[in-house]
Order: C-alpha cells, then structure tokens, then sequence
C-alpha cells in the first residue's frame, strides 16, 4: 500500500455530535485497499470500535494514545502501561479533581465526574469563552455516551492484578492552579503529560505517544515503506505530526498544529476528513 494515514476522533473524524457522517465513512471505505487507515485516538479500545462498528467500518486501532493498538477485531497488537508505584504517585496529586481512568478493563471515572466537571468550570473557567463552554459541554457529553466503572470497582480489579493502567484524563481549566499541577505531574519520572483539548491533561507512561504507533502498524501489518500521513485537532496529536511525512490539521484545530500542518483542511463539521480522502 502507498501510504498509511492515522486518524484522530475527537475533533478531526468525528463532528461537535460526537458521530462520524456519512461523507467520512464514504471516503474511507473508497480508500480502503489502496492505502492503510487506522484510528489513533486517546479514547479506549471498546468506545472507539464501538463507535466504528455503528458507522459500518472496521479498522485497526491505536486507543489511549498508541499505549494499545488492536487489529479491526480488537486483538491486542501492542500494549503499554503504568507501574502501580507510578500511578499511585499521580491519584495523589489529582484524586481532588475530576478524572477518568483508562485501562486494559475500561474506563473509570471520579464520583460526580459531570457534576465537579462543572464545579470546575464555575471556579476557574472563563464563562464568556465560547470554545471553553463547548470544551466542558463536549467531555459532559462525551461521558454520557460512554460506560464508565467508579474508583471502588477500579481498585479492586487493580488490587487483584486484573487490571492495568493505560492514561489519566483531568478536567481542569486554564489558571495558574492548572500550570502548577502541571509542572508537579511532569516531575513524576515516568509520566508524560499532554492535552486533547483547551481544558484538559491526558497522562500517560512517557515511553508513550501517537507518533510511535506508525511503526507499531508498520510492522505488525507488513507494510513496505508507506507514506506515512496524520490528521489531527489538538495537542496530543503533536507527536504524529512530527513522524509524519505528511499532516493534516481540520480547520477547528489547535493553532500549534495548525501552524505544524503541511495542509489544513475545512472543519470536523464540514467533513475536512473525507474532502482530504477523496483528493488522494
């Protein structure tokens, strides 16, 4: 296959409904044979084949941010996480706010997850920022359409060993409280900290990040030397812009991967995915 393209979700494939239209899944399933697709996103294996398989598609996946990569039918390619000592370090610093999660057995949320969400964002939010609004109103939604276990049933799994550790989400608005947790959480060896969005942290064991999962499909799948292609909106999406040959930022993007992109394409409302696709 000529090239291999890496598609983030949130943002990029999937529009402000948090579906993929109809125009994206035409244009990947048109490419589908000729190049190799897969989605690298920082949502869990289950919630994006899930959201897949409701659009007709099957691909492989890079889930919590390439920490697992899974074949079309959710086999286990490759898989990463945190050392229990590691983690225990970061709930001590984020317990307070409001969290998720991410493991080898779902995800998990902080009690009241929507409720201090919005805590949150009345103590340090700016109230007449649009995209912040839409940021917080987002992750509400986004964790309404998806299953998630409380911290109880979380430590017990983790306790009995059946469980791993993946990637943390916090919500936290931009402040310098924000800044301070920040640095602290940079400073626990082991950890690497990046954003999907305005509002948040994604935290993940540091030998972890998108870009690594080209080679990872590469490898796994058989491919011979493909152009490797990356579209993307936001911060964690840094990483697979800077290993690939070719980027592409949706309109809505961050600016630092705007000013990163090599092509910038109109909107995740405006299906900027599949009117890239269907250049090729």
């Amino acid at each position: 296959m000529k090239r291999i393209i890496a598609i983030d979700m949130d943002g990029t494939l999937l529009n402000s409904r948090q579906k993929i239209s109809r125009e994206n899944v035409s244009a990947i399933k048109k490419r589908l044979g000729k190049d190799f697709i897969y989605i690298c996103s920082g949502r869990d294996r289950e919630d994006i084949h899930s959201i897949l398989s409701q659009a007709g598609l099957s691909l492989p996946v890079a889930s919590v941010n390439g920490a697992l990569c899974t074949k079309e039918d959710g086999d286990e390619i490759f898989g990463f996480h945190f050392e229990r000592a590691i983690f225990d370090q970061i709930m001590s610093e984020v317990k307070r706010y409001p969290y998720k999660v991410y493991t080898s057995r779902g995800n998990f949320s902080s009690f009241s997850f929507s409720t201090r969400v919005k805590e949150m964002f009345r103590q340090y939010g700016d109230k007449d920022n649009k995209k912040r609004i839409e940021s917080m109103e987002y992750l509400i939604n986004y964790e309404r359409s998806v299953q998630s276990g409380y911290p109880d049933e979380m430590y017990d799994l983790l306790n009995n060993e059946i469980l791993t550790i993946q990637k943390l989400l916090i919500y936290f608005p931009q402040c310098p409280e924000k800044a301070l947790l920040e640095k602290k959480l940079n400073n626990i060896p082991g950890v690497s900290v990046t954003a999907s969005g305005y509002d948040n942290f994604e935290i993940l064991p540091d030998k972890i990040d998108k870009g690594k999962t080209f080679d990872v499909m590469i490898s796994s799948f058989g491919l011979d030397k493909p152009e490797k292609i990356a579209i993307g909106d936001s911060e964690n999406d840094l990483s697979l812009f800077k290993d690939a040959d070719v980027s592409v930022a949706v309109n809505n993007a961050m600016e630092k991967i705007k000013n990163l992109a090599d092509i910038i394409v109109p909107s995740n409302d405006e299906d900027g995915v599949a009117q890239f696709l269907n250049r090729l």
